[in-house]
């Protein structure tokens, strides 16, 4: 048995059922699993539905609003086969049967004190529960309840029509999913549950923020986490009073969204979900009403998703007003004299701001700017003040106003430094405070030695004496505070290291036979008290000091060993010793005129002093950057290894000038138009490119004919393949700029009343004020126009036309053209909108679309079709446009449906009619 209602029941709930219409303001349906029955074949699960409801004393006809139901039924649908629903055995329904278990009321008590006659937010809140024991199955379930009806007047959804009432508004399922097996395994779970955190006032055209967080229990024992996105809200099914239990089988419709708002989108473009936190914020819409949110949460467990959740909530956007300063309590500056400002609480087109920045001598002192930046002309301690004005509409009291202050504290030349000293592990590491202060002195420190084995690695000490327990890398920081309330941080990452670290600039290196060169330690982590000593000890001096003198007489080895109390490096370098050396600059080149490049002296040599022909000054190293100009040019070069080896080598280089060439001068075109390009080249070899956009793609002659589709740059190329020239290509481009295609709309066609005034308006992409238009008809009739050379033109046509072509043709100031045409039929009644009786939607061309023909109208506000249940297959609000006999995709039967259409005339008066199309196949 399937939705089979109980006769007794429809009869009595019927009676209540425009009572209690128009009052759900959302609702939401969750489970908690309470365990598994003796077979451990099912799972119980606590069922709870929560409906909302707005508390307000009086509704919008002076009546007071119904109550919340005292009871209700439920649905509970297999997932993989709706049809087959879970059957409760009560009251001779499939459905459950479920009394109202509590209710509550919840109220926003605290307003912002800039608010006008703040409204009242209330909700009251029902709560209906049942158990049930489900089979465990692999496809899992879902849970719904349907109503008729919502909070009455919805701004961002479109009233559903219902039949048998005779009348259209929002009807509502809220749902829910329990996963099975298929998904979970063996394991359980226990929906969210969204916080019931409702009572905020949102202001239109305001800033808002609104908690839409859940809780999820099964976070502790599986690790699940949720995200949070806006989604669909779900329509009503069957069911047109509060309490039909003839409910529709998932998956549920969503409500049809009015424009610009969208299901992603339920409070415009300017309301943003955090997908982390569920917190909604951001701007609300500038149209006081109810607006429809849905929030749709996915469940995750161990990175992938078991199930998802969902919230309705009617939210109220009321004509409140508020303006709110606020600024950081202190706004230090210790590095310069400029300070940005901004009001904490959003900068609100519609405030007006006065700031005063406490700077007496600043000529200028003030600001009325949204965001302004002030330069503070000296340094001290300052206070800024911020004034909020806000216009309050209908108010006696003209402005909301609130004000603010904060310190601010400009005192620039403050920067944390340490410096370390330290050997190795076995000796303390010593942090000595190098921090500068222009003013002020330091008087605080916060040191953190970076050491994670111990939480005994930190000082308040300007100077700190630290033995590390562990060798490693350590992240040290010290944080600073001068007397001016300057706040500054320097970190730094050291090794500790069981030895010392020796750094030699090199380990290997060349000197001449019976030259000496210098030896260095440049750096070594040690406390100053470091010995050092080199071996071996022949041809050396000083071999117990950081920096010896060396001179072999052959390549040797020499070793450095330190000891710095206890820490112990050790380190080495090679001196080769040479009896001579060589340098090559390679075979004599080309080069084209004022090219650079390097020169590259092959060489043993470790200095190199260049010259040239031209007097050129040349950079005394190893490849030298030049840039010939004189043909030829001759380089020379003498290297060099200490004071007895020395050796020298010359290069010459030729200089031919770059092969000539020029594209000609830019030029413009309109939109498929040619032009010849004219180019001289002096070389051997050219080609012009892009090739495809030339005609018949000649690139390889001098004058070819350019055919651009956009703005495009033509480069010419020319090489010189002669023996002796510069190898190089020259290139010059010439723009073809390429004015855009004149697309213009004479409009759509259209209809109209005679003797009735008739809107023109095309539009494209040209300027109005630059561009010639001219109106004319194809018959050679009167054009009945004010004025046929303007883009708007408003045409009176006589009863005796029957209709007219109208050919619009304009030209732009950079002499492109364009041309459209629209027809207009003439009728002889009354503004009306004329829906045909019947269409035959069989492809062949002809009567296919019901399409309604508005006559007189300046606006078509919606055509919509029904079927004889009510429900909606098509609605439009564009002309031209109509129903094609399918909805979702699915052929509709032959047979007779009901359409309501709206217009609006010129004098804005609003045009209803309603009736019946046939659909004939």
């Amino acid at each position: 048995m399937k939705y089979k209602a109980i006769l007794l029941i429809i009869c009595l709930y019927s009676i209540a059922s425009q009572a209690i219409a128009g009052h759900i303001a959302g609702g939401e349906v969750f489970y908690t699993f309470m365990g598994k029955n003796a077979t451990n074949d099912s799972s119980k699960y606590h069922i709870t539905l929560r409906l909302f409801r707005k508390c307000h004393p009086l509704s919008n006809n002076g009546q007071a609003p119904a109550e919340l139901p005292d009871d209700l039924y439920m649905g509970i649908y297999k997932n993989t086969d709706s049809s087959d629903i879970v059957s409760s055995g009560l009251r001779g329904t499939d459905l459950f049967y479920v009394k109202r278990s509590s209710k509550i009321q919840i109220n926003l008590n605290t307003y912002n004190p800039c608010i006008k006659n703040p409204p009242e937010v209330c909700y009251e809140i029902g709560l209906y529960e049942f158990d049930v024991l489900l089979a465990d199955i692999p496809e899992g379930y879902t849970v719904g309840y349907q109503t008729c009806c919502r909070t009455n007047f919805i701004e961002n959804v479109q009233p559903q029509f219902i039949a048998n009432q005779n009348s259209a508004a929002e009807g509502a399922t809220y749902a829910c999913e329990i996963p099975g097996t298929n998904v979970l395994g063996k394991q359980t779970n226990s929906s969210p549950v969204f916080a019931v955190k409702d009572t905020t006032l949102v202001c239109a055209g305001s800033k808002f923020k609104l908690d839409f967080s859940a809780t999820d229990p099964d976070s502790r024992d599986f690790g699940d986490s949720l995200s949070y996105q806006f989604c669909s809200a779900y329509n009503r099914g069957n069911t047109d009073n509060a309490y039909s239990i003839d409910y529709s089988n998932p998956p549920y419709q969503p409500v049809t969204y009015n424009l610009p708002y969208s299901g992603s989108q339920p409070l415009g473009p300017l309301a943003f979900i955090n997908d982390t936190t569920g917190i909604i914020s951001g701007i609300a819409p500038e149209t006081t009403g109810a607006y429809v949110v849905n929030v749709c949460i996915t469940e995750w467990r161990k990175g992938r998703p078991i199930s998802s959740h969902r919230k309705d909530f009617t939210l109220e956007v009321t004509g409140c007003l508020l303006s709110a300063a606020a600024l950081s309590p202190t706004y230090p500056n210790c590095s310069d004299s400029t300070v940005p400002f901004h009001n904490l609480n959003g900068d609100n087109p519609n405030y007006k701001y006065k700031w005063f920045f406490g700077d007496v001598n600043s000529p200028i002192d003030t600001s009325s700017l949204a965001k302004p930046t002030h330069i503070y002309s000296d340094t001290g301690t300052f206070t800024v003040k911020l004034n909020v004005e806000l216009p309050v509409n209908n108010s006696t009291n003209g402005t909301c106003k609130d004000s603010t202050t904060a310190i601010v504290k400009i005192y620039p030349g403050f920067k944390a430094n340490f410096i370390v000293k330290a050997s190795c592990i076995n000796n303390p590491y010593l942090f000595i405070d190098s921090s500068y202060t222009k003013y002020g002195k330091v008087d605080n420190w916060q040191w953190d030695l970076g050491e994670p084995t111990v939480t005994t690695d930190t000082s308040s000490k300007p100077n700190v004496s630290y033995l590390y327990p562990t060798t490693g890398k350590k992240t040290v920081t010290l944080s600073v505070v001068n007397t001016t309330g300057c706040v500054d941080t320097k970190t730094e990452v050291i090794d500790v290291e069981a030895n010392p670290t020796l750094h030699l600039p090199f380990k290997d290196t060349l000197i001449c036979y019976l030259d000496t060169i210098q030896l260095h330690v440049n750096e070594v982590n040690a406390s100053g008290k470091e010995k050092f000593a080199w071996t071996p000890k022949q041809f050396i001096i000083n071999d117990s000091t950081a920096n010896p003198y060396v001179y072999p007489t052959d390549t040797a080895w020499y070793y450095v060993h330190v000891a710095d109390q206890g820490c112990f490096g050790n380190d080495s370098v090679r001196v080769n010793v040479l009896k001579s050396i060589t340098v090559n600059l390679g075979p004599d080149t080309i080069a084209c005129k004022a090219d650079t490049f390097h020169l590259n002296a092959v060489s043993n040599g470790l200095s190199f002093i260049w010259t040239s022909n031209t007097g050129d000054i040349i950079a005394p190293v190893q490849k030298p950057l030049v840039q010939p100009v004189v043909n030829p040019t001759y380089y020379y070069v003498v290297a060099r290894l200490g004071n007895g080896c020395k050796a020298k080598d010359t290069l010459q280089v030729q200089v031919f000038p770059y092969p000539g060439v020029n594209a000609g001068v830019d030029a413009a075109v309109c939109f498929g138009k040619t032009v010849p390009l004219h180019g001289t080249i002096v070389g051997s070899v050219f080609s012009w490119s892009p090739g495809t956009k030339l005609l018949h793609s000649d690139s390889t002659i001098l004058n070819p004919v350019a055919v651009p589709d956009s703005t495009t740059g033509y480069v010419l190329t020319v090489i010189d393949t002669a023996k002796l020239a510069c190898p190089k290509p020259s290139r010059d481009t010439i723009k073809v700029v390429v004015y855009q295609k004149v697309r213009i709309d004479a409009g759509s066609d259209t209809s109209v009343v005679a003797n009735q005034p008739l809107q023109f308006a095309a539009t494209g992409n040209v300027d109005t004020l630059t561009t010639n238009y001219s109106w004319v008809t194809l018959s050679g009739l009167p054009t009945y126009m004010d004025n046929p050379n303007i883009y708007n033109p408003i045409a009176i046509l006589p009863p005796s036309t029957d209709s007219v072509t109208y050919i619009l043709r304009v030209s732009t100031d950079k002499g492109c053209f364009g041309a459209d045409s629209v027809k207009v039929l003439v009728f002889n009644t009354g503004p009306e909108i004329f829906v045909p009786s019947a269409f035959t939607p069989n492809g062949d061309g002809r009567n296919d679309v019901e399409i309604p023909i508005p006559v007189g109208l300046i606006k078509l506000v919606y055509f919509s079709i029904y079927n004889r249940w009510g429900q909606l297959l098509y609605t439009t609000n564009q002309l031209n446009q109509g129903w094609d006999g399918n909805f979702k995709g699915e052929p509709q039967p032959p047979g007779t449906y009901v359409y309501v259409t709206v217009g609006e005339d010129y004098h804005h008066k609003v045009f209803y009619r309603k009736g019946t199309v046939v659909l004939i196949r």
